[in-house]
């Protein structure tokens, strides 16, 4: 039961009762295709402890990214510190 409104709530409280061993996040607005699942879910089934995609990596995209989206995705990504595309667990 989501315990306040909001998107993030409802997925920490998704997350919270889930009782799978693999957790696939996708928005409903059409923005990722979801054949892309398999690929995802082997890399987990090779031990990384994490999977996620991004529209900036070669191939990637976004159809709905306006420019000023695309201006401050960009300035985020030069915001944070670089992460690790795969970790695996030991």
């Amino acid at each position: 039961m989501q315990t306040r409104r909001g998107k993030g709530n409802a997925l920490a409280c998704g997350f919270a009762a889930a009782t799978g061993e693999i957790i696939v996040m996708l928005d409903a607005d059409g923005s990722a295709d979801p054949a892309e699942i398999p690929a995802f879910v082997q890399v987990l089934m090779d031990r990384a402890d994490f999977a996620k995609g991004t529209r900036f990596a070669k191939g990637g995209g976004s159809n709905d990214l306006t420019r000023l989206r695309a201006l401050g995705n960009r300035l985020l990504m030069c915001a944070r510190p670089p992460a690790a595309v795969v970790s695996r667990a030991p």
